[in-house]
């Protein structure tokens, strides 16, 4: 097996000790990098040059903002039609790419689809692996598929949390197969259906991220890297000024709402029926990636208030980990919405999706977590949790009151013990479809780099490419 890895900053050390796990069993690791400072540090651990690809040499064909020339326009268009994103979808995913000037972003993603079809044709890898976060990473995917490569990014399954399958494609919406079902999945599935509905618990990830951002160590790893040109080339990698600006504007979102609170604790009983919408964080490759055509968090709920019955409400519940995102006008706006609250942070979850009539996110756990607890809830954009939903995806624009009102009803008349039998089912794949592991990067979690960590990754990686390529009804 050959698998080429897709370098991603601090997680490139990670995938690396992956790869050389995958080494040692007899496998081979090909990568691909967007700057010269992971391209160095992967030569200087081993890796061939040959057996790696630095984007960054092409910086001079695509740093400037002429139009792609006819030939190139045209193979791009005639690759769209074989892919399952455009080029513009990419660059608006891309939280860097879609701040350049258009044809700038544009000629970049040309090249990255250039080189890295050269790459893939003349390695063969039989797996791509890494994220789908920015836009050259979305790209190299998509040549990846174009090209019949298996394509897929490590996902954290939310729940049982602490464990980690392969999403296919960009998206979240399929987990792929590592083991075969066995009769104990469903015994142990249907043990975390009822102990999640009896005492809800916080993914590990999500409650390890909900405190204030503070200095952390590595930031000045980050600066001698672009003080000293390390990261030339990387369209991702955002100045020192920029990082600055950004940080001093959380800074400040926070202190405003410290002095100026713009939420309310939730009203107490009595209360009309509510819809409750968290907030994503954002930039996040949740809603800019997998749900990449709903990014605008306030259209969203502006479209879904509109199809509410009047006797309804909104509660947009601002996410714990998003302190200093979001600055005041954002929040006046979603005020300004007719019925919408908003809930305070730190308001308890799970309390609230029991009461709610119905939850609703672009890709958010909370959803996932309804469908657990038989509560209706709706993402939307297909997950790979939406058979516990009211529907696949939900589009607002496309609702009435009556249309909606219906799908909450159908839900509802569900028996209960048909609910539980649904969630049971969906976990018990999830089980096969995962393992216990940590994916991240050293610097924040120490922990994923433990060999043991490794070995099962490495498990996981082998599974993932027999059962790919195991034959139809094997």
């Amino acid at each position: 097996m050959r698998v080429c890895f897709l370098a991603n900053f601090g997680k490139t050390v990670f995938y690396d000790g992956l790869g050389r796990v995958l080494r040692t069993r007899g496998h081979d690791v090909v990568w691909m990098t967007p700057s010269p400072r992971w391209n160095a540090h992967l030569i200087e651990g081993g890796t061939p040059a040959g057996d790696l690809l630095d984007f960054s040499p092409f910086l001079g064909e695509w740093d400037g903002d002429g139009a792609l020339s006819p030939a190139v326009e045209a193979h791009l268009a005639a690759f769209e039609q074989r892919a399952d994103l455009s080029v513009n979808d990419m660059i608006a995913m891309d939280r860097a790419l879609r701040l350049l000037p258009p044809n700038r972003a544009r000629r970049y993603l040309a090249m990255v689809e250039r080189e890295s079809r050269v790459f893939l044709e003349r390695t063969q890898p039989d797996l791509m692996l890494g994220e789908a976060t920015w836009g050259w990473e979305v790209m190299a995917g998509a040549v990846a598929r174009d090209l019949g490569v298996g394509q897929f990014c490590f996902s954290s399954v939310r729940f049982p949390s602490e464990r980690i399958g392969f999403s296919d494609g960009y998206r979240d919406e399929t987990l792929f197969p590592v083991r075969d079902p066995s009769p104990e999945d469903r015994i142990e599935a249907a043990r975390l259906v009822d102990a999640f509905r009896a005492r809800p618990t916080k993914p590990v990830y999500e409650a390890s991220n909900a405190a204030l951002p503070t200095f952390r160590p590595h930031w000045w790893d980050e600066a001698r890297a672009l003080l000293s040109g390390a990261e030339r080339g990387n369209p991702q990698a955002r100045s020192l000024g920029a990082r600055v600006v950004s940080r001093g504007a959380m800074l400040g979102n926070v202190l405003v709402k410290r002095m100026r609170p713009p939420f309310e604790a939730p009203p107490p009983a009595p209360r009309k029926p509510f819809v409750l919408c968290p907030l994503h964080m954002q930039p996040e490759s949740t809603i800019d990636a997998y749900g990449s055509a709903h990014t605008d968090q306030i259209d969203n709920i502006a479209m879904l208030a509109r199809v509410l019955p009047s006797t309804h409400e909104i509660y947009v519940k601002e996410h714990p980990s998003a302190a200093g995102d979001r600055g005041p006008a954002y929040y006046d706006r979603l005020r300004r919405i007719p019925g919408v609250r908003l809930i305070e942070p730190g308001a308890d979850t799970f309390t609230l999706i029991r009461e709610a009539w119905l939850v609703v996110s672009v890709a958010g756990s909370a959803c996932y977590e309804a469908g657990l607890m038989g509560v209706p809830a709706a993402t939307l954009t297909p997950l790979f949790f939406s058979d516990l939903l009211i529907t696949r995806n939900l589009t607002p624009k496309a609702e009435s009151v009556q249309s909606l009102a219906a799908k909450v009803a159908a839900y509802n008349a569900i028996p209960p013990a048909e609910r539980r039998e649904r969630a049971v089912t969906l976990i018990a794949e999830v089980l096969r479809r995962s393992f216990p592991a940590i994916v991240s990067d050293p610097a924040t979690t120490p922990a994923c780099m433990e060999p043991d960590n490794l070995e099962r990754l490495a498990d996981g990686v082998e599974g993932l490419q027999r059962f790919r390529v195991r034959p139809s009804g094997a």
